[in-house]
């Protein structure tokens, strides 16, 4: 595999922190905050060709201070021997276990290249939830979510207790701060039909988020807050290496996005986060999965009025319940309404 250094474009503005509807530290156009300091540039040694990397300065400071605690996590003596049994289990057998250890790393990084190759950025929604997503024109994180829901102050119940688990986890991983926008979370494939991400609950409405917003996602194979969540780190969608995967899975047993085929559940999908904000404007396309139970005049009429228009209508057979299902998929033009 070729290897890749990017650079920033030292011209390049950035918000200042509290910039109205923005993150401090985004990029931004060039009519942007002219108050803004140059970027500095994020050497990156694999940035795929054709690619680019724009996350926010806080997310690139976050993701350089946790590479160095994923070594350390990754070095220590049980996960070592667990990253010792893959390289054997794959075929890499040098009598230098170090040796056989970088060869199947190696492996691990081709793989993780295979994985977003082609790929697009997506999300499940509940039906009720697009009706609020189409009205506000926003997406909501799970802790912009918590705050309004509990009136902006963590109660005891589980879900605020869940709030607090994700506010620690987002600001450790990507240097959050209470009134940035924390990422929103989706996950990545060809075609959006991942049976995992449909499997845990995520919805029967899948939205398709515009290319571009490849350039600020980061990707880990499967939850990023699952229990081994330290043996492994995000990496920018156009730069991921081995390191997406913990010691534990099987990255190489990876045949089809959609259904990655893993032995723990909780892996059946690769995780993506999108950080900078995610408005109606970033989405290319909206598809109501048993459309018949999802689709309502009035999220008709929002559709409408937000610029998508219907594209088709279909029976798709289902895995989950083996029927026929109607689909209907809506697209957004390039002038849609904000």
């Amino acid at each position: 595999m070729k290897t890749w250094t990017f650079k920033y474009r030292e011209d390049q503005l950035r918000a200042p922190a509290g910039s109205p509807g923005s993150t401090g530290g985004e990029f931004v156009s060039e009519g942007g905050s002219s108050g803004a300091s140059p970027a500095k540039p994020w050497k990156l040694s694999k940035v795929q060709p054709g690619g680019a990397v724009k996350l926010p300065s806080r997310v690139q400071n976050a993701l350089k201070k946790r590479a160095k605690t994923y070594k350390d996590a990754v070095s220590e003596g049980g996960k070592h021997e667990t990253l010792e049994d893959r390289a054997f289990e794959n075929g890499f057998r040098d009598n230098d276990k170090e040796t056989a250890v970088e060869q199947y790393n190696k492996a691990c990084d081709a793989k993780a290249v295979e994985v977003v190759d082609d790929s697009h950025v997506y999300m499940r929604t509940p039906a009720d939830s697009i009706d609020d997503i189409l009205r506000q024109g926003v997406f909501k994180s799970h802790l912009e979510g918590a705050a309004s829901t509990i009136g902006g102050e963590f109660s005891d119940s589980p879900f605020s207790h869940y709030a607090r688990m994700r506010e620690e986890f987002e600001s450790n991983l990507f240097g959050w701060k209470p009134g940035e926008r924390p990422p929103v979370y989706g996950y990545i494939s060809q075609d959006g039909l991942n049976e995992g991400a449909k499997g845990n609950g995520y919805g029967d409405v899948i939205i398709k988020l515009n290319d571009n917003v490849r350039e600020r996602t980061t990707v880990t194979a499967g939850d990023s807050l699952r229990p081994q969540s330290n043996d492994f780190m995000p990496l920018p969608f156009h730069a991921v290496d081995h390191r997406i995967f913990a010691p534990e899975d099987k990255p190489l047993n990876v045949t089809n996005l959609n259904s990655p085929g893993y032995d723990n559940v909780i892996l059946s999908y690769f995780e993506a986060q999108v950080h900078g904000g995610l408005s109606i404007n970033d989405v290319e396309s909206i598809t109501f999965e048993n459309s018949r139970s999802t689709m309502t005049p009035e999220i008709t009429e929002l559709l409408k009025k937000r610029g998508f228009k219907q594209q088709e209508s279909s029976l798709v057979f289902d895995e989950q319940s083996r029927k026929l299902v109607p689909t209907t998929v809506w697209s957004r033009g390039k002038k849609g309404k904000k």
